[in-house]
């Protein structure tokens, strides 16, 4: 069950050294996010939050996999993640996001929410435009429909439809 408080990681709970935690990702952290991408998602989050007195590091490691629709077919991939990462947190006087991999937030922060940051690592591991590597594995009946109805709109290009002919008689007489 998604909760957004599991990514929420407390400053204050954690103990100098290393600390392990763990998050499963379903389908439902893309949700929130409204991304329809991503289907049957199954992905285990493992992160070794590291503290030190003046900085946290955490190493993510991203392992499992989930569904992308074809662009070419409309039916869905197997797509694997297999991804690592690390985020440099500093303490500092104000919050401000330095690049991708490195934040500060001011000295008395009790919280770090990484919700934003876990999807988009995740988010950016999508393709554009997922489609099957050989044709050969997509829904040969969806092609063969495509082609179809592409073949019978390029047929259909001299043919005017009616009622834009009457508005075209309409544009002219004005």
């Amino acid at each position: 069950m998604f909760e957004k408080k599991d990514y929420v990681i407390r400053i204050n709970g954690l103990k100098n050294g290393e600390n392990d935690f763990q998050i499963l990702i379903d389908r439902k952290l893309f949700e929130e996010f409204e991304c329809e991408e991503a289907q049957d998602v199954d992905i285990k989050l493992s992160m070794r939050v590291t503290k030190t007195e003046k900085m946290i590091k955490i190493d993510f490691s991203f392992v499992g996999n989930m569904q992308l629709t074809c662009g070419r077919c409309l039916s869905l991939i197997p797509f694997e993640i297999n991804k690592q990462t690390n985020l440099y947190i500093k303490f500092g006087e104000k919050r401000e996001e330095v690049d991708a991999e490195q934040w500060i937030v001011p000295e008395g922060e009790n919280e770090i929410d990484l919700l934003s940051y876990i999807y988009e690592e995740l988010r950016i591991e999508i393709p554009i435009s997922p489609v099957h590597e050989d044709e050969k594995d997509c829904d040969q009946e969806m092609l063969n429909r495509l082609k179809t109805n592409n073949s019978s709109d390029e047929k259909g290009e001299d043919e005017i439809n009616p009622i834009w002919e009457k508005l075209k008689e309409l544009k002219i007489k004005q």
